[in-house]
């Protein structure tokens, strides 16, 4: 994951000194890891939260392992 992966104690530390985006990207990665363990070598996994009401991108989270050009391409061969 474009996040480094840290222990479940890190975590707590960035989550009680109020480093907040830092403690979400952590828990998320983490998540994607055990996700990615379902898949064969090599997959690349993105995850995209998205706020429309916030047009500006101000709340969006993206978390990836892979390059933002490549994600881009997989969602427009989806589009169509």
């Amino acid at each position: 994951m474009s996040t480094r992966v840290t222990t479940g104690q890190e975590a707590a530390v960035r989550a009680a000194t109020g480093d907040t985006v830092a403690n979400l990207q952590l828990t998320i990665a983490d998540h994607l890891v055990e996700i990615a363990a379902l898949f064969k070598p090599g997959v690349k996994l993105t995850l995209i939260a998205r706020t429309p009401t916030h047009p500006d991108g101000s709340r969006d989270v993206v978390v990836t392992d892979d390059n933002v050009s490549s994600v881009i391409r997989a969602l427009e061969l989806r589009e169509t």
